[in-house]
Protein backbone atom coordinates (compact mmCIF):
# COMPACT_ATOMS: atom_id res chain seq x y z
CA UNK A 1 0.00 0.00 0.00
CA UNK A 2 1.60 3.55 -1.08
CA UNK A 3 -0.12 6.23 1.87
CA UNK A 4 -0.66 9.57 0.36
CA UNK A 5 1.80 12.33 1.15
CA UNK A 6 -0.77 14.74 2.22
CA UNK A 7 -1.24 12.45 5.11
CA UNK A 8 1.82 12.07 5.69
CA UNK A 9 1.87 12.37 9.97
CA UNK A 10 -0.35 14.23 12.20
CA UNK A 11 2.73 16.02 13.79
CA UNK A 12 4.09 19.12 12.19
CA UNK A 13 6.75 18.43 9.62
CA UNK A 14 9.11 20.69 7.45
CA UNK A 15 9.39 19.33 3.83
CA UNK A 16 10.61 20.48 0.61
CA UNK A 17 9.97 19.57 -3.59
CA UNK A 18 12.70 20.52 -5.50
CA UNK A 19 12.22 19.04 -8.79
CA UNK A 20 13.60 19.23 -12.25
CA UNK A 21 10.94 19.67 -15.28
CA UNK A 22 10.19 19.68 -18.91
CA UNK A 23 7.35 21.08 -19.80
CA UNK A 24 5.52 21.56 -23.16
CA UNK A 25 2.19 23.41 -23.77
CA UNK A 26 -0.71 21.29 -24.80
CA UNK A 27 -1.81 20.61 -28.52
CA UNK A 28 -4.58 19.27 -28.90
CA UNK A 29 -6.35 17.49 -31.84
CA UNK A 30 -8.38 19.69 -33.90
CA UNK A 31 -7.68 22.44 -31.47
CA UNK A 32 -10.59 20.51 -28.87
CA UNK A 33 -9.58 19.98 -25.18
CA UNK A 34 -12.55 17.75 -24.90
CA UNK A 35 -10.37 14.68 -23.64
CA UNK A 36 -9.39 11.61 -21.36
CA UNK A 37 -5.81 12.23 -20.18
CA UNK A 38 -4.14 9.44 -19.26
CA UNK A 39 -0.64 8.56 -17.17
CA UNK A 40 0.97 6.15 -18.38
CA UNK A 41 3.82 3.20 -16.68
CA UNK A 42 5.22 0.35 -17.44
CA UNK A 43 2.47 -2.61 -17.14
CA UNK A 44 3.49 -4.64 -13.81
CA UNK A 45 4.32 -7.88 -14.29
CA UNK A 46 5.94 -6.86 -17.67
CA UNK A 47 9.12 -5.53 -16.90
CA UNK A 48 8.98 -2.81 -19.93
CA UNK A 49 6.90 -0.12 -21.04
CA UNK A 50 8.05 -0.98 -24.79
CA UNK A 51 9.66 -4.09 -25.50
CA UNK A 52 11.76 -4.49 -29.05
CA UNK A 53 12.56 -7.66 -30.39
CA UNK A 54 16.26 -8.40 -31.02
CA UNK A 55 17.07 -4.58 -30.21
CA UNK A 56 20.90 -5.18 -29.50
CA UNK A 57 23.40 -7.48 -30.09
CA UNK A 58 20.34 -9.72 -30.78
CA UNK A 59 18.87 -9.22 -27.06
CA UNK A 60 15.73 -7.83 -27.01
CA UNK A 61 15.23 -4.25 -25.71
CA UNK A 62 13.09 -3.71 -22.75
CA UNK A 63 12.60 -0.10 -21.98
CA UNK A 64 11.07 2.20 -19.19
CA UNK A 65 9.59 5.39 -18.73
CA UNK A 66 11.63 8.68 -17.54
CA UNK A 67 9.11 10.07 -16.36
CA UNK A 68 5.63 8.47 -16.89
CA UNK A 69 4.26 8.78 -20.63
CA UNK A 70 1.11 10.46 -21.81
CA UNK A 71 -2.13 8.72 -23.62
CA UNK A 72 -4.85 11.32 -24.56
CA UNK A 73 -8.08 10.11 -26.04
CA UNK A 74 -10.16 12.62 -27.96
CA UNK A 75 -13.88 12.77 -28.42
CA UNK A 76 -13.05 12.64 -32.32
CA UNK A 77 -11.91 8.84 -32.18
CA UNK A 78 -8.34 10.00 -32.14
CA UNK A 79 -5.74 10.10 -29.91
CA UNK A 80 -2.03 10.41 -28.91
CA UNK A 81 1.21 8.77 -26.63
CA UNK A 82 3.99 10.56 -25.86
CA UNK A 83 6.73 9.90 -23.30
CA UNK A 84 10.46 9.65 -23.06
CA UNK A 85 11.76 5.63 -22.73
CA UNK A 86 15.26 4.45 -22.16
CA UNK A 87 17.47 1.37 -21.67
CA UNK A 88 18.03 0.57 -17.81
CA UNK A 89 21.44 -0.79 -18.80
CA UNK A 90 22.39 1.69 -21.24
CA UNK A 91 20.61 4.93 -20.10
CA UNK A 92 21.88 6.94 -22.96
CA UNK A 93 20.03 4.47 -24.88
CA UNK A 94 16.73 6.73 -25.65
CA UNK A 95 13.70 6.93 -27.70
CA UNK A 96 11.09 9.60 -27.78
CA UNK A 97 7.26 7.86 -28.18
CA UNK A 98 4.91 9.93 -31.09
CA UNK A 99 2.56 7.59 -32.00
CA UNK A 100 -1.50 8.88 -33.36
CA UNK A 101 -4.36 6.76 -32.70
CA UNK A 102 -7.47 7.18 -34.95
CA UNK A 103 -10.84 5.09 -35.97
CA UNK A 104 -12.05 4.59 -32.56
CA UNK A 105 -14.49 1.73 -31.82
CA UNK A 106 -16.36 -0.27 -29.06
CA UNK A 107 -16.26 -4.20 -29.47
CA UNK A 108 -19.02 -4.32 -31.43
CA UNK A 109 -17.88 -2.26 -34.18
CA UNK A 110 -14.55 -3.64 -33.95
CA UNK A 111 -15.21 -7.40 -33.82
CA UNK A 112 -17.92 -6.61 -36.62
CA UNK A 113 -15.05 -5.76 -38.92
CA UNK A 114 -13.17 -9.10 -38.07
CA UNK A 115 -10.86 -8.16 -35.56
CA UNK A 116 -10.02 -9.95 -32.27
CA UNK A 117 -8.57 -9.10 -29.15
CA UNK A 118 -5.27 -9.95 -27.37
CA UNK A 119 -5.03 -11.12 -23.46
CA UNK A 120 -5.09 -13.91 -20.99
CA UNK A 121 -8.89 -14.72 -21.42
CA UNK A 122 -8.62 -15.75 -17.49
CA UNK A 123 -7.47 -12.00 -16.87
CA UNK A 124 -9.64 -10.55 -19.38
CA UNK A 125 -12.78 -12.08 -18.71
CA UNK A 126 -15.33 -10.12 -19.78
CA UNK A 127 -13.68 -6.85 -19.88
CA UNK A 128 -12.84 -6.54 -23.99
CA UNK A 129 -16.32 -6.13 -24.66
CA UNK A 130 -15.36 -2.63 -22.58
CA UNK A 131 -12.25 -1.73 -24.05
CA UNK A 132 -11.93 1.18 -27.22
CA UNK A 133 -10.33 -0.32 -29.98
CA UNK A 134 -7.92 1.92 -31.92
CA UNK A 135 -5.55 1.87 -35.43
CA UNK A 136 -1.89 3.14 -35.53
CA UNK A 137 -3.50 6.24 -38.02
CA UNK A 138 -1.89 5.79 -41.23
CA UNK A 139 -1.90 9.01 -42.47
CA UNK A 140 0.64 10.60 -39.40
CA UNK A 141 4.10 9.46 -38.88
CA UNK A 142 4.06 7.34 -35.69
CA UNK A 143 7.95 7.50 -34.49
CA UNK A 144 10.57 6.77 -31.61
CA UNK A 145 12.76 10.03 -32.33
CA UNK A 146 15.85 9.19 -31.32
CA UNK A 147 17.56 10.63 -28.09
CA UNK A 148 20.87 10.54 -26.54
CA UNK A 149 23.25 7.74 -28.18
CA UNK A 150 20.12 7.29 -30.53
CA UNK A 151 20.15 11.47 -31.22
CA UNK A 152 19.14 11.67 -34.84
CA UNK A 153 17.72 8.23 -35.43
CA UNK A 154 14.08 8.04 -36.27
CA UNK A 155 12.11 4.44 -36.61
CA UNK A 156 8.86 4.94 -38.07
CA UNK A 157 6.45 2.18 -36.94
CA UNK A 158 3.59 0.58 -38.85
CA UNK A 159 0.41 -1.26 -36.72
CA UNK A 160 0.72 -4.62 -36.37
CA UNK A 161 -1.00 -7.18 -37.42
CA UNK A 162 -1.21 -5.31 -40.83
CA UNK A 163 -4.16 -7.00 -41.27
CA UNK A 164 -6.05 -5.66 -38.34
CA UNK A 165 -6.17 -8.87 -36.51
CA UNK A 166 -5.43 -6.80 -33.03
CA UNK A 167 -5.69 -2.93 -32.25
CA UNK A 168 -4.57 -0.95 -29.87
CA UNK A 169 -7.00 -1.53 -27.05
CA UNK A 170 -7.63 0.35 -24.11
CA UNK A 171 -9.34 -0.29 -21.36
CA UNK A 172 -9.44 -2.46 -17.80
CA UNK A 173 -7.06 -5.65 -18.39
CA UNK A 174 -6.16 -4.50 -22.11
CA UNK A 175 -2.88 -4.06 -21.45
CA UNK A 176 -2.40 -7.82 -22.16
CA UNK A 177 -0.40 -8.44 -18.83
CA UNK A 178 -2.49 -7.54 -15.89
CA UNK A 179 -6.17 -6.63 -14.69
CA UNK A 180 -5.71 -2.98 -14.36
CA UNK A 181 -6.84 -0.23 -16.56
CA UNK A 182 -3.95 -0.46 -18.96
CA UNK A 183 -2.75 -0.36 -22.79
CA UNK A 184 -1.35 -2.42 -25.46
CA UNK A 185 0.04 -1.95 -28.95
CA UNK A 186 2.02 -4.47 -31.14
CA UNK A 187 4.08 -2.72 -33.86
CA UNK A 188 6.50 -2.96 -36.53
CA UNK A 189 9.78 -1.41 -38.17
CA UNK A 190 12.35 -1.74 -40.30
CA UNK A 191 16.15 -0.99 -39.64
CA UNK A 192 18.53 -2.06 -41.66
CA UNK A 193 16.50 -4.18 -44.56
CA UNK A 194 15.17 -6.09 -41.59
CA UNK A 195 11.50 -6.18 -40.35
CA UNK A 196 11.42 -5.80 -36.84
CA UNK A 197 8.44 -5.85 -34.08
CA UNK A 198 7.63 -4.23 -30.44
CA UNK A 199 5.35 -3.92 -28.53
CA UNK A 200 3.80 -1.15 -25.75
CA UNK A 201 2.27 -2.52 -22.66
CA UNK A 202 1.04 0.26 -20.09
CA UNK A 203 -0.87 0.54 -16.59
CA UNK A 204 -3.06 3.57 -16.95
CA UNK A 205 -3.97 6.04 -14.51
CA UNK A 206 -6.97 8.29 -16.02
CA UNK A 207 -9.14 11.12 -15.21
CA UNK A 208 -12.30 11.75 -17.20
CA UNK A 209 -14.63 14.84 -17.25
CA UNK A 210 -18.20 14.63 -16.24
CA UNK A 211 -21.09 16.79 -16.92
CA UNK A 212 -21.14 17.93 -13.26
CA UNK A 213 -17.44 18.33 -13.30
CA UNK A 214 -15.78 19.10 -16.66
CA UNK A 215 -12.28 18.21 -16.91
CA UNK A 216 -10.01 20.92 -17.46
CA UNK A 217 -6.85 20.31 -19.82
CA UNK A 218 -3.46 21.09 -18.84
CA UNK A 219 -1.94 24.14 -20.41
CA UNK A 220 1.36 22.95 -19.70
CA UNK A 221 2.30 19.05 -18.14
CA UNK A 222 5.87 18.55 -16.78
CA UNK A 223 7.12 15.52 -16.52
CA UNK A 224 9.57 15.76 -12.69
CA UNK A 225 12.53 14.66 -11.24
CA UNK A 226 14.65 15.14 -8.64
CA UNK A 227 16.74 18.23 -9.35
CA UNK A 228 20.36 17.86 -10.30
CA UNK A 229 22.78 18.51 -7.33
CA UNK A 230 19.88 17.87 -4.88
CA UNK A 231 19.94 14.20 -4.63
CA UNK A 232 16.32 14.15 -3.86
CA UNK A 233 12.92 14.93 -4.95
CA UNK A 234 11.59 15.27 -1.73
CA UNK A 235 13.38 15.78 1.28
CA UNK A 236 11.47 15.43 4.84
CA UNK A 237 13.45 16.76 8.53
CA UNK A 238 14.13 14.42 10.19
CA UNK A 239 12.03 12.11 8.92
CA UNK A 240 13.07 8.47 11.02
CA UNK A 241 15.53 8.05 13.45
CA UNK A 242 16.12 11.76 13.57
CA UNK A 243 17.40 11.13 10.03
CA UNK A 244 16.53 13.50 7.12
CA UNK A 245 14.33 11.41 4.73
CA UNK A 246 16.27 11.77 0.38
CA UNK A 247 13.15 10.56 -1.63
CA UNK A 248 13.23 9.71 -5.24
CA UNK A 249 10.70 9.68 -8.19
CA UNK A 250 9.40 5.63 -8.85
CA UNK A 251 8.77 6.52 -12.42
CA UNK A 252 9.16 10.30 -12.27
CA UNK A 253 6.42 13.03 -11.36
CA UNK A 254 3.90 15.11 -13.26
CA UNK A 255 3.64 18.74 -12.53
CA UNK A 256 0.24 19.82 -14.89
CA UNK A 257 -0.42 23.85 -14.68
CA UNK A 258 -3.88 25.09 -15.88
CA UNK A 259 -5.28 27.92 -17.77
CA UNK A 260 -7.62 29.16 -14.80
CA UNK A 261 -4.39 29.38 -12.44
CA UNK A 262 -4.38 26.66 -10.68
CA UNK A 263 -2.10 23.13 -11.05
CA UNK A 264 -1.71 19.62 -10.02
CA UNK A 265 1.75 17.66 -8.19
CA UNK A 266 1.67 13.90 -8.54
CA UNK A 267 3.81 11.05 -8.41
CA UNK A 268 5.43 8.25 -6.47
CA UNK A 269 8.22 8.84 -4.58
CA UNK A 270 10.57 5.82 -2.41
CA UNK A 271 13.60 6.01 0.01
CA UNK A 272 16.65 4.70 -1.68
CA UNK A 273 17.84 2.88 1.26
CA UNK A 274 14.45 1.47 1.81
CA UNK A 275 12.64 0.86 -1.39
CA UNK A 276 9.20 -0.37 -0.04
CA UNK A 277 8.91 3.59 2.17
CA UNK A 278 6.60 5.14 -0.76
CA UNK A 279 4.50 7.74 -0.11
CA UNK A 280 2.45 9.23 -3.18
CA UNK A 281 2.17 12.92 -3.53
CA UNK A 282 -0.89 14.72 -4.21
CA UNK A 283 -0.22 18.27 -4.43
CA UNK A 284 -2.94 21.29 -5.34
CA UNK A 285 -1.47 25.00 -6.24
CA UNK A 286 -3.76 27.87 -6.51
CA UNK A 287 -3.82 31.79 -7.58
CA UNK A 288 -0.75 31.86 -9.93
CA UNK A 289 0.87 35.31 -10.06
CA UNK A 290 3.90 36.75 -11.84
CA UNK A 291 6.92 38.46 -10.35
CA UNK A 292 5.26 41.74 -9.90
CA UNK A 293 2.08 40.79 -8.45
CA UNK A 294 4.08 38.40 -6.19
CA UNK A 295 6.00 40.39 -4.87
CA UNK A 296 3.49 43.08 -4.33
CA UNK A 297 2.24 41.19 -1.72
CA UNK A 298 5.42 41.43 0.25
CA UNK A 299 6.50 37.81 -1.02
CA UNK A 300 10.06 37.11 -2.56
CA UNK A 301 12.13 34.00 -4.38
CA UNK A 302 14.16 31.50 -2.85
CA UNK A 303 17.58 31.09 -4.52
CA UNK A 304 21.22 31.39 -5.50
CA UNK A 305 21.13 34.75 -6.56
CA UNK A 306 24.11 33.94 -8.73
CA UNK A 307 22.33 30.86 -10.36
Amino acid sequence: MIAPLQNFNPKRVFFTLLLLLCCSSMVYANGSKNSTNCLAQAADGAGHAVWISKYLNGKDGKFLFQNGGSVQQFEDGTGHITGSIYLPDQSDDEWEIDVWMTDAKDWDAWSATGGGYKGNKDVVGEWYKTWTYYIMDPNKDNRLIGKGKNEGEVLYLHHSPAGYEFAIQVGKAANDKNDKEGLSIWFTYEHDGKLMKGDFNFDLSCEEPTADQPYQHPSAICPAQAAQGAGHAVWISKYKDGKHGKFLFVDGGTVEQYEDGTGHITGTVFLPEHPEDKWEIDVWMTDAKNWEAWSATGGGYKGDKDI
